[in-house]
């Protein structure tokens, strides 16, 4: 299976101006990117999942558990149809990484790039934290109908999302932030709502001896360090191509907001994962770079922040699943 995946990865490098099949090969891609999240069973977060599925076949009492609503519910439905979790779990996978190759496609320049910089990085860490995947995944639709001004839908998909993952209340006041930006006594009251979602996202009450019980020494640095690079790369590559359209200027906004966590990683880099799923829409942003001669100092630059992100993310692992990832074997 794997090398099926760097074969198509391989693929999608070399023709990518071949138009037709460029869309075979995306296609042929996103389904391999489809199977590997399905069969990949032998991680600690699918075990407790399986626990957590298991409970409820047998008695489901929503009081009982400690995860959202909207994702016990998502379950207790696919419990009508599947009797294990693996074929729930295959069906929320099909679900979320559908949407999210489909906005890829529909937002990117060029979707077969974007798809290899996601694919490299933040797809095995959204496939193991299948909530955060699925909660992600509709706030994708959301800001795609917030752009196609079909707000209520939008607000539905918001809704929905927070109660999946309540680490999505972060992007839906970002979204009431931007689409509402010109209204003052809205903008402070979002605002404040930014930074209770970030409370509520990493949840502090019922987890704060798990997140913070280590040492974090200067790890901290790390996170910090990736955030300008992420942030540096967008600016760069379309600060020099003068873009104006409306996915660069919410994925700049989003990420300056997002900002709000950097001091919290002095303590842990748990809060790495908000930020994390923001690089995808960085990915779609800066996917149509050309690698030539005379390319622009501003896309050189952009190239090597995105190539240092990269590698700084998958040597250093942002947020792991053990959720205490603070980096104790970095001393300056």
């Amino acid at each position: 299976m794997i090398y099926i995946y760097w074969i198509s990865i391989i693929a999608l490098i070399i023709n990518q101006k071949i138009s037709l099949f460029n869309k075979i090969a995306y296609m042929f891609a996103s389904g391999v990117l489809m199977l590997i999240a399905i069969f990949h069973v032998n991680d600690s977060d699918y075990l407790a999942y399986i626990n957590i599925y298991q409970r409820i076949l047998d008695n489901f009492d929503i009081v009982s558990f400690r995860e959202e609503v909207g994702f016990l519910l998502v379950l207790k439905g696919l419990s009508f149809v599947f009797d294990e979790y693996f074929g729930a779990a295959a069906a929320i996978y099909f679900i979320s990484i559908s949407i999210t190759c489909w906005f890829i496609y529909r937002y990117s320049t060029n979707p077969c790039l974007s798809l290899v910089l996601y694919a490299f990085y933040p797809f095995f860490y959204d496939i193991v934290q299948i909530r955060n995947l699925l909660g992600f995944s509709l706030i994708l639709l959301a800001i795609h109908f917030m752009f196609t001004n079909k707000r209520n839908i939008a607000w539905l998909l918001s809704l929905a999302a927070i109660f999946v993952h309540i680490g999505m209340i972060i992007y839906v006041a970002i979204i009431l932030l931007y689409f509402f930006r010109n209204r003052p006594l809205l903008k402070g009251s979002l605002l404040a709502l930014t930074i209770m979602g970030f409370l509520l996202a990493i949840n502090l009450e019922s987890r704060l001896e798990s997140y913070y019980y280590h040492e974090l020494r200067y790890g901290w640095i790390i996170g910090i360090v990736s955030y300008v690079l992420l942030l540096l790369a967008l600016y760069a590559h379309n600060k020099g191509n003068s873009y104006n359209d409306d996915l660069y200027k919410f994925t700049l906004y989003a990420l300056l907001c997002c900002s709000i966590v950097l001091p919290s990683y002095y303590f842990s880099l748990a809060g790495a994962r908000i930020i994390r799923n923001l690089s995808l829409l960085v990915f779609i942003n800066v996917a149509d770079i050309k690698l030539t001669c005379n390319m622009k100092w501003r896309d050189a630059l952009a190239i090597v922040c995105l190539f240092l992100y990269i590698a700084i993310s998958l040597s250093t692992g942002n947020y792991v699943e053990e959720r205490t990832i603070i980096l104790d074997h970095i001393e300056l």
